[in-house]
């Protein structure tokens, strides 16, 4: 299934004429104009069936809390796509899109299915207002957009721990007057003790992120802040 999801200030459509043998009985019999919504352009297509509807609605609703949307409008539309699923098929679909979405959001509205259909749309200019989706049966074979930028951080993170546990690592405590001692061998004396919690973090290459490096913290002295 293809889905091209549009942030808009209005749309206006009006039915001209069927196009298909298939096409739906209730059209409108002049224009409708909606304001203040997401439309959804939708392409069935072959292969598709009625459980790829409820992954389409979970992009449907992943895209309206993002542009912070609470109107939707599902579009029937061949032009996505040239492997396009039977008539048949894709109604079925798109009425499964539109009974689901039924149950998650307040204001749902369709367009007919297999109609001739014009349409004038105002697209609001913000970065998310266009979102282009290939949708799938299974959802874990296409994550949202949000997931793969977070896999893909993960895999970043994992990748610079692995080389960091492959690298052999020398530390040294330098003195004031220059004096170079291994940190294993440093004998941390009074008042060092906070030099001694990030020496130790370094040498024990943990990366936990539930608290901060001992470098970083802020520590109170006599009512003043300081690194």
């Amino acid at each position: 299934m293809r889905l091209l999801q549009l942030h808009s200030d209005f749309i206006e459509y009006e039915p001209i004429s069927k196009e298909i043998d298939q096409a739906e009985e209730n059209a409108s019999s002049g224009k409708v104009r909606l304001e203040e919504l997401v439309v959804s352009l939708v392409s069935v297509e072959k292969g598709d069936d009625d459980a790829i509807a409820r992954n389409a609605v979970d992009e449907i609703e992943s895209y309206l809390a993002k542009v912070k949307s609470r109107r939707l409008l599902i579009y029937p539309y061949a032009h996505l796509t040239s492997e396009l699923a039977s008539p048949e098929i894709a109604v079925a679909v798109i009425r499964s899109i539109e009974r689901i979405a039924r149950e998650r959001f307040v204001d749902v509205n369709r367009a007919p299915f297999g109609w001739t259909k014009t349409f004038e749309i105002k697209v609001k200019g913000h970065p998310l207002s266009e979102s282009y989706k290939v949708v799938s049966k299974t959802a874990d074979k296409l994550p949202t957009s949000e997931n793969r930028v977070n896999r893909s951080k993960e895999e970043k993170v994992s990748s610079a721990l692995t080389a960091e546990e492959k690298m052999k690592s020398n530390f040294y405590l330098i003195k004031p007057d220059g004096t170079l001692t291994p940190i294993n061998q440093y004998k941390f004396e009074l008042g060092e003790e906070n030099l001694s919690m990030l020496a130790n973090y370094e040498l024990a290459k943990m990366r936990s992120s539930d608290d901060q490096p001992p470098s970083c913290k802020t520590y109170e002295a006599n009512g003043n802040s300081r690194l």
